[in-house]
């Protein structure tokens, strides 16, 4: 695993002066760490985590508000997992990009899970999942959300197990915390500002 700090993109300094200068340089360095990240490998989690602060802190600091007009909600939570670091990345970068993050919490059942959603209505559901006997819960869940809420997932049985996600219903697996900024540059359900 490639970790120099040529890879790290430079945290640009002072303000800009236009909201959309802002929200084009937050977007531009999302996916100049995405491509670095993609070139160089996923740095350790230490350093991933102190990157997204630098990034989120830089945002704030510049009152630039995110990629989204209103911020889309995501809640996160557990089935299987009793320590949560992989959600605490995702929580993080996730935040850096936007994103309102509210935490269900670690080792959750589904019935909570849906109940979270059918009163909050996020656009997004991030799960963490470890185990293949969480198949069930992962149906469940996913069969009783409501509209437009779509579950996005990570964990080793997606990497082992190609049909895991469409057996359990998953509507995007992120393999990696690359995926996962990925998946919110890209989708199509979270409105970018103009």
């Amino acid at each position: 695993m490639a970790t120099t700090s040529a890879a790290k993109p430079k945290t640009p300094s002072g303000p800009c002066s236009a909201a959309n200068c802002a929200e084009n340089s937050l977007r531009q360095h999302l996916q100049q760490l995405l491509q670095n990240w993609r070139d160089a490998g996923l740095p350790p989690r230490w350093q991933l985590m102190n990157e997204l602060q630098e990034l989120l802190e830089w945002r704030e600091r510049n009152q630039i508000a995110g990629l989204w007009e209103p911020p889309p909600l995501m809640l996160t939570a557990t089935v299987d997992d009793g320590w949560g670091h992989g959600l605490e990345v995702v929580e993080r970068c996730a935040r850096m990009a936007g994103v309102q993050i509210q935490r269900i919490g670690l080792l959750q059942t589904p019935e909570v899970i849906v109940d979270y959603c059918q009163r909050l209505r996020p656009q997004l559901l991030g799960l963490t999942v470890l185990q293949f006997d969480s198949e069930a819960q992962l149906q469940f869940i996913a069969e009783n959300l409501p509209e437009p809420t779509q579950m996005v997932a990570g964990g080793a049985p997606f990497q082992i197990d190609p049909e895991f996600a469409e057996r359990a219903h998953v509507n995007y697996v992120a393999r990696n915390l690359a995926d996962f900024l990925h998946f919110l540059l890209s989708s199509d359900m979270l409105q970018q500002k103009l």
